[in-house]
């Protein structure tokens, strides 16, 4: 099960705690990035909204089309 929340037009999916693997369990949060495309500002705007207790983890996609894809390599 997940939920959909919206903070400023973005949607935030919350899913429900869930076994991993082998029965293991855990309460991590995980604030999922991808698809910046250089757009640095952007980044840094959806960065402002991560939670400080989560780890964030980028999926790629972080260059190609956006204005600044050097900062976006600079920042991760």
């Amino acid at each position: 099960m997940q939920t959909i929340l919206y903070r400023k037009g973005i949607p935030i999916r919350l899913f429900a705690k869930r076994a991993l693997p082998h029965g293991v369990y855990t309460d991590e949060k995980l604030f999922v990035l991808t698809d910046i495309h250089g757009s640095y500002k952007a980044m840094q705007r959806l960065l402002r909204m991560r939670p400080k207790d989560a780890r964030l983890v980028f999926l790629g996609d972080a260059v190609d089309r956006g204005p600044a894809s050097m900062e976006v390599l600079e920042y991760l």
